[in-house]
């Protein structure tokens, strides 16, 4: 570390007067933050760290005094997120990221803290091969209680061992979320987010569901049925929702599902990748231009029977499409056979594309991708071959 007196005494001869002042270094001691805390330079001056772990630690205490961090995160397990959370407060990061491990005390009261983070994502610690969900949505709901005014929360159930749990009975009915993000979810604990949904839904703008394909129960890798119940149900009066994302194979949209989308009457992203493909279709056509006016992006997963016809027409708000023509056939399904990938043609592209705004990006399997460019300059045309996913493998 500086020589502290030394610096300063070169900023007093050279009259130097500074407003912000920050020292960039991996590491740092007690020694060193006292030494710091003593040499005034600046309005506002801060050591910075690269990192949570390399904040010292006196007895049971973090020392924030003078101390930020770079980028803002903070990326700690769910053991110190308990020990510390009230010291972390001072150190001012905009986002949390907590790892959860098996020695988790869910009795433990977080430290409540009024003022707006960013974001928290919580997931398991790869270390761990699977933790019981239960941890996970004990620690969800302490740390909405925590921090009443949080406005991202990003979980992964991906390593956590399912178990049947409904809706939590403690959250505020108020909930003041704006971007929900669900990886790895599964259909167990599915009842649990919806709920956190709806105690969102005057504030949530972002919602990205992404199901399982495999599960864990009793510690065993299982295959994840489809969902059954009517999921668009529960996002009727979500008003101010604009990002819609449905993901993974559980998440197969039926017709119910689908004639719900106009209901969310400020969406302007649309992802699905999985849904009843015939009356898709028949959906698009009615609807593309009226109930989902307000579009400017559009991405469908499955492969439907006419795409150009389910795409086409002059759609004002529409910038970006993304189609990828996906079929899960017996062999796919079964884990014999790739995924089956439906290819578009010069004559379907130009229909789909004809009509829409200047500048729209379309992305999607296509045969003779350069001819197409050619005849239609006014759109950005990329050929995107989608792979099988080992999601069945």
């Amino acid at each position: 570390m500086l020589n502290f007196k030394l610096l300063q005494q070169f900023f007093v001869d050279h009259q130097i007067h500074l407003k912000n002042f920050e020292l960039h270094t991996k590491e740092v001691s007690l020694h060193d933050i006292e030494a710091f805390s003593e040499f005034k330079i600046a309005i506002n001056q801060h050591i910075v760290l690269p990192h949570i772990e390399n904040v010292p630690i006196q007895g049971e205490q973090l020392i924030p005094q003078h101390i930020k961090l770079r980028d803002n995160i903070i990326d700690v397990n769910s053991m110190k997120f308990q020990q510390y959370n009230e010291c972390l407060v001072p150190l001012g990061a905009s986002k949390y990221i907590i790892r959860i491990i098996p020695f988790y005390n869910q009795n433990y009261e977080i430290f409540k803290n009024s003022r707006v983070i960013e974001a928290i994502q919580v997931l398991a610690l790869d270390q761990f091969k699977v933790i019981h969900q239960s941890l996970l949505f004990t620690l969800i709901d302490n740390i909405l209680n925590a921090y009443p005014n949080l406005k991202e929360l990003c979980v992964s159930e991906e390593l956590f061992d399912q178990q049947e749990i409904q809706s939590s009975n403690i959250l505020s009915e108020n909930l003041k979320l704006q971007i929900l993000r669900f990886e790895s979810i599964r259909i167990s604990g599915m009842q649990y987010y919806l709920d956190i949904i709806q105690r969102s839904k005057n504030t949530l703008r972002d919602l990205h569901f992404d199901a399982a394909s495999y599960s864990y129960q009793n510690m065993v890798r299982v295959r994840e049925t489809e969902i059954k119940f009517c999921i668009l149900e529960y996002l009727q009066g979500l008003t101010k929702l604009e990002k819609l994302s449905l993901t993974g194979r559980p998440l197969n949209l039926p017709s119910k599902d689908i004639d719900l989308l106009p209901s969310l009457t400020n969406l302007t992203s649309l992802s699905v990748e999985w849904f009843a493909a015939d009356y898709m279709q028949t959906f698009l056509e009615m609807q593309l231009l009226t109930g989902l006016a307000k579009l400017r992006f559009i991405s469908l997963g499955t492969r439907l029977p006419d795409p150009a016809k389910a795409l086409r027409g002059k759609h004002r708000n529409l910038m970006e499409i993304k189609y990828m023509g996906k079929e899960v056939d017996s062999a796919y399904a079964n884990g014999l056979g790739p995924l089956v990938i439906q290819n578009l043609t010069l004559q379907e592209v130009l229909d789909i594309v004809e009509g829409k705004k200047y500048g729209l990006i379309f992305y999607g399997p296509i045969q003779n991708v350069q001819s197409l460019q050619e005849l239609s300059p006014h759109v950005l045309i990329n050929h995107n071959r989608y792979f099988p996913s080992d999601e069945f493998n």
